[in-house]
């Protein structure tokens, strides 16, 4: 329906004439009885508040912010200052650390996990039709634990040495106690499934069927992804190791941009960690997270030369220290790994826009494999060095 717009005349008849103010009764009611019916009609999304309340009061993992944040302001300490959590002397930001317990005890509002929808609501459907997906897809669908057991030996015989991903030490003591992350163990299992050791051990739940290393990997694949779609998982470390596992599955037409996809998630959750400074403390927990950092950054080079992709990291925003600077870390299979990043680092540089084209390659001093591996040759085997269990 088109509405007629009249501008008044600004003269001597108009600014005489008399106008009423306020609407009449009659106008009043008809506007008042209109106002009822939307009312009845658009109802307040009481669920999309009480979800939004929720979220706001939930405890956030620790994060990074930056001294140009103005949160960085507000929150008060500044560069060169020190708080009562520990010293910020980061040249870029500080952390921010979880509220323990009492203070989550504390605050108002729904918890995570609590169900704030109301019967036959919206939400009570959608979360409904969520969890009967997630049963469809089997999202804690695992194999047996004897063949588990042999998938997971696959993986740290042959993945953990050139990507110290997650520390084994750790993961070992709690997958004894079944208190493990799902998501961590089946990420784990479809890198492990593409060694040809794991190939008679592909079962899944108390299914006797052997499926084909690709089979077994998508079935595992789709669980993992709709866990992580569903938000299962907070726990920001776990999500890391997860999502650069799940960057070395490349499966289908749509599977290098899929890898990358999980890669850069990774790397975000990584920079908003802070990861990429490091802690003051050297205890073995600030070690593997060291570790799992300079291992996103390798990938990062892996994907940009693989699938064609801008460098995500960059050593100008990295605080830590390369660990080949140390003696002897250099001929260790992670040290060797991380040479063959360095050398993808410099190569990279040939094939960005802009390049002179001149500049055919790197024709001098291209190190060698065996000057690469050097006196660490004794720390490699041939099944390693192929590093097989890549492919898909």
């Amino acid at each position: 329906m088109a509405t007629m717009i009249t501008f008044a005349a600004d003269n001597e008849f108009f600014r005489k004439r008399k106008r009423v103010h306020k609407a009449c009764e009659k106008c009043k009611k008809r506007r008042s009885n209109a106002t009822t019916e939307d009312e009845r009609d658009c109802p307040v999304d009481a669920e999309k508040e009480a979800a939004s309340t929720a979220y706001l009061n939930s405890a956030k993992p620790p994060r990074f912010i930056g001294y140009l944040s103005p949160e960085a302001i507000l929150r008060g300490p500044i560069r060169g200052q020190k708080t009562g959590q520990g010293p910020y002397q980061n040249q870029c930001g500080f952390w921010v650390r979880p509220p323990d317990e009492a203070e989550e005890a504390a605050e108002p509002g729904i918890r995570p996990g609590e169900d704030y929808s109301t019967p036959g609501s919206t939400s009570s459907s959608a979360e409904k039709a969520l969890q009967a997906y997630l049963h469809a897809v089997g999202v804690h669908i695992l194999p047996p634990r004897p063949h588990q057991d042999v998938l997971l030996d696959v993986y740290f015989s042959y993945v953990q040495p050139f990507l110290p991903i997650l520390d084994e030490i750790s993961f070992r003591n709690r997958h004894i106690e079944k208190n493990e992350p799902t998501v961590l163990i089946q990420a784990m299992c479809i890198v492990a499934s593409k060694h040809d050791k794991a190939h008679s051990h592909l079962f899944l739940a108390e299914d006797q069927t052997l499926l084909k290393p690709r089979e077994f990997g998508q079935k595992l694949y789709t669980s993992v992804t709709a866990a992580i779609g569903a938000k299962l998982e907070t726990d920001r470390v776990v999500l890391m190791q997860v999502l650069a596992l799940l960057s070395l599955h490349c499966e289908g037409f749509d599977g290098a941009e899929q890898a990358s996809m999980h890669l850069a998630q990774a790397i975000h959750h990584a920079h908003t960690f802070g990861l990429q400074f490091g802690k003051k403390g050297k205890q073995a927990q600030d070690e593997s997270l060291e570790r799992l950092f300079w291992c996103l950054w390798s990938l990062d080079k892996l994907n940009a030369s693989i699938n064609g992709r801008p460098l995500i990291m960059h050593d100008r925003d990295n605080g830590l220290k390369n660990p080949n600077a140390a003696t002897g870390h250099r001929r260790t299979p992670f040290g060797i790994w991380l040479q063959l990043s360095e050398l993808l680092d410099k190569v990279i540089v040939l094939y960005r826009p802009g390049v002179d084209t001149s500049v055919t390659g790197w024709e001098d001093g291209f190190p060698g494999l065996e000057e690469i591996i050097g006196d660490g040759a004794e720390n490699l085997n041939g099944a390693t060095i192929g590093m097989h269990f890549f492919l898909p």
